[in-house]
């Protein structure tokens, strides 16, 4: 806004600008009704983010962190090389996910993704080897889980509260040989251990490993098992905490926040 002044310590509204102003245009926003350490306003379309459970490569935006360190974000370092890491896995989702290589690269195309292996074969996609060659789409799963703050470990990503234990919520993508080492042990817990209390119920330790191929080439990999249980209390405790309401029923589908 304008302004004009006499001196420079009596500053006055341009009175001109003042009326061209339409009244009705101004938003109004009485900003004095708030909620004591809450978020309050139209917050309905504000995503929720969760940062990345990743395993370093050495390369990237890791580039700074030893290979096979587990990182939360690109910045919190939670485990090195082969330490463990306690993870409860809230929820997971398997998917078919596109891989292409040799001529058929092309590092400007995004590769493709389906729900199922119908839908990879509708478009086109192959499973499976072919005439010699290598399958066009490979599972992959992406996972939300919660970590539990290892006790050298300090951050403020470090903020839910389960049991008594410290956790961070992160989201944690699989694909290649990271999902065919976590998937098949997933389905297996889920058929069988974690068939009646259901998949948060579990508590599994994460540990990174050397992968070696055929080609002579390797790679740092996630190997997970299932070590101990949520107690009941802990299992609502965390139901609570994402259905934004009371403990929920064993059997009710909880809604997790992306």
């Amino acid at each position: 806004m304008a302004l004009k002044s006499a001196r420079a310590e009596e500053a006055q509204p341009d009175a001109e600008a003042l009326a061209g102003l339409n009244p009705a245009a101004v938003a109004r926003v009485d900003t004095s009704a708030v909620t004591l350490g809450g978020f309050s306003g139209d917050t309905e379309d504000i995503a929720i983010r969760l940062p990345f459970l990743q395993i370093s490569s050495g390369m990237g935006k890791l580039e700074g962190f030893v290979k096979g360190s587990v990182v939360v974000g690109s910045e919190s370092l939670i485990a090195g090389p082969g330490e463990p890491v306690m993870l409860t896995i809230l929820s997971a989702q398997s998917f078919w996910k596109e891989y292409l290589s040799g001529a058929e690269f092309d590092p400007d195309v995004i590769p493709r993704s389906y729900a199922t292996k119908a839908d990879v074969l509708a478009a086109g996609g192959t499973t499976e080897w072919v005439d010699g060659k290598p399958p066009t789409f490979k599972q992959a799963g992406v996972m939300r889980v919660l970590v539990a703050k290892p006790g050298k470990v300090e951050g403020g990503i470090f903020g839910v509260p389960v049991g008594g234990t410290m956790y961070a919520v992160s989201q944690w993508g699989a694909d290649k040989s990271a999902a065919q080492e976590v998937l098949p042990v997933i389905k297996r817990d889920m058929a069988f251990a974690l068939r009646e209390r259901g998949l948060l119920a579990g508590v599994y330790e994460m540990r990174t490993r050397v992968l070696k191929f055929a080609n002579g080439h390797s790679a740092w990999v996630p190997a997970i098992k299932l070590v101990s249980y949520h107690t009941d209390a802990e299992v609502a405790e965390i139901k609570a905490l994402f259905a934004g309401a009371a403990p929920a029923k064993e059997t009710e589908s909880v809604a997790i926040p992306m």
